[in-house]
């Protein structure tokens, strides 16, 4: 609905308002003409002109094209106050918060009235948006996407903080929980034929591990000099930590050590010691990059990859996931407004079954991907990039459609 007031009038008044509806070729053109009369005042609908034009929609299909209009300037002016009397205190709420956007510079207010409460006599915005409203008015869509724009900002960096420091501390309590009651029987970590790279010099392995009684099987310590040549080696039946002592329990201890092309063997059936490792690193937690912050990340990163781990790129894909948090926002705030910004046969509920529609199969791209990362070998960056290039592309292209 178009509400206009003359240019260069000394005293600002309504000098003709226009209603128009659009009836598909399921709808019954009388029920719309009704409606766009339920617009106005009773007793003013005998002077609203009525006219019919027919066109084509976007997909080929026959529509007509109904106006209202009324001229008179008292009677504009009664439509006015009787429109917003009608109207709802949030909707009224709406209109004031959005009234640059819908008034151009033609001094043409738009409004975008529900046809179907018009119809049955109560007035209200349709679908709670104003969007189709606000770009009628002749706003540009750049201008239209600020707050859009200034919103995704600030969720990004919200997320950027809470994803690098907030988030960490409290995925270690629910991961914990998760574990313990909603995945009983699922292994937290890996338990088996476990090979860590300690320092440049120390090497050891565990065929198993137990890391509720904190105990490894059929263990091995390497030690090469600085010629990269093999020290000694310590191996054992299995190898367990003792709280209480502080230090480690080794069982059926054999070192060997080769000096001046003598091998020297030496047995114990048990031996309590030190070693330079935490019992907790021969295996961490599979969710343990995730309980770290920005900075603990890339130092763990780091550690993991001096120590060969096998699941790194899992450690890495959550990195970089993290980092692609903000951008992901833009994304799907550009998919969302460009969606939003269409009108479509079949209103605000094909646009929502859209809009989820795409948000889930952006998971399950992420899902994928990153299932790819973590179990094959696939680029982590790759991982994170490919989600988010294709559906940039798609927001793009669905940008460019809204605002043609």
């Amino acid at each position: 609905m178009e509400i206009s007031e003359p240019e260069g009038a000394a005293m600002p008044f309504i000098s003709k308002i226009e209603a128009r509806a659009y009836a598909r070729a399921t709808e019954i053109t009388e029920r719309v003409s009704t409606a766009i009369l339920g617009i106005f005042p009773e007793n003013i609908r005998q002077n609203v002109s009525i006219t019919k034009e027919k066109a084509k929609g976007q997909s080929g299909d026959s529509i007509s094209i109904i106006s209202g209009i009324l001229r008179n300037r008292e009677e504009c002016e009664s439509t006015f106050d009787y429109i917003l009397k009608d109207l709802e205190k949030s909707d009224r709420r709406a209109i004031k918060r959005s009234l640059d956007l819908r008034l151009n510079n033609n001094s043409v207010l738009f409004l975008r009235i529900d046809k179907q409460g018009a119809f049955l006599g109560k007035m209200k915005l349709a679908n709670n948006t104003e969007i189709v409203a606000i770009l009628s008015s002749g706003v540009s869509y750049n201008r239209f996407l600020r707050p859009y724009w200034i919103g995704a900002s600030i969720i990004a960096v919200m997320m950027f903080f809470m994803g690098m420091f907030i988030v960490p501390n409290a995925s270690k309590r629910y991961n914990e929980f998760k574990f313990e009651y909603l995945k009983r029987g699922n292994k937290d970590r890996v338990t088996s034929n476990i090979f860590n790279q300690m320092n440049e010099n120390d090497f050891i392995y565990v065929s198993s591990f137990d890391p509720a009684r904190r105990i490894g099987y059929n263990f091995t310590f390497e030690h090469f000099n600085d010629q990269n040549q093999l020290d000694y080696k310590i191996s054992a039946s299995n190898i367990r930590w003792v709280p209480k002592d502080s230090l480690y329990r080794l069982t059926s201890y054999t070192k060997r050590k080769i000096r001046a092309n003598t091998e020297i063997i030496e047995k114990k059936r048990r031996l309590d010691t030190l070693f330079i490792f935490n019992i907790e690193d021969l295996t961490p937690v599979s969710y343990v990059a995730e309980t770290k912050n920005l900075f603990e990340l890339d130092e763990f990163i780091e550690v993991q990859k001096n120590k060969g781990a096998s699941n790194i790129n899992t450690y890495i894909l959550v990195k970089y996931r993290r980092w692609a948090l903000p951008i992901t926002a833009f994304i799907l705030t550009v998919i969302g407004v460009a969606v939003s910004s269409v009108k479509r046969r079949g209103g605000m509920g094909v646009n929502l079954a859209f809009g989820i529609g795409v948000a889930f199969i952006y998971i399950f791209f992420d899902k994928v991907f990153g299932t790819l990362a973590e179990q094959s070998g696939f680029s982590p960056l790759l991982a994170v990039i490919i989600p988010n290039l294709v559906f940039g592309i798609l927001g793009f292209y669905l940008l460019k459609n809204a605002k043609r």
